[in-house]
């Protein structure tokens, strides 16, 4: 899933913004689609966009990543999921290069 969000953010910075529109609708849904380009949009131009006060970790639309995130770092410990952390991201990075590499 987070591959997918990177793909359509590369395509946004490619200017292909109706494929990164595509990939978004597939992933978000149809109704966050816009919302998530402008804040993408706003993000590459420096501005921070929207700040997430810590009220909003218990109801909202961080309320499910916050219980899941704590859930995990209660069973696993912080060590695990930094390593595993690392290495999703490397994974994703070394497969967007390739990804990049065909495309082009």
């Amino acid at each position: 899933m987070v591959l997918r969000a990177e793909i359509g953010r590369m395509q946004l910075d490619c200017g292909r913004t109706s494929e990164a529109e595509i990939q978004f609708e597939k992933l978000l849904g149809p109704l966050h689609v816009k919302s998530a380009i402008a804040e993408l949009s706003r993000s590459e131009k420096g501005d921070d966009g929207e700040n997430v006060k810590y009220s909003e970790l218990f109801y909202g639309r961080h309320f499910n990543g916050s219980i899941v995130e704590m859930l995990l770092m209660d069973k696993l410990g912080r060590k695990v999921l930094l390593s595993g952390s690392f290495l999703g991201m490397f994974a994703e990075n070394q497969l967007g290069k390739s990804t990049m590499e065909v495309d082009h």
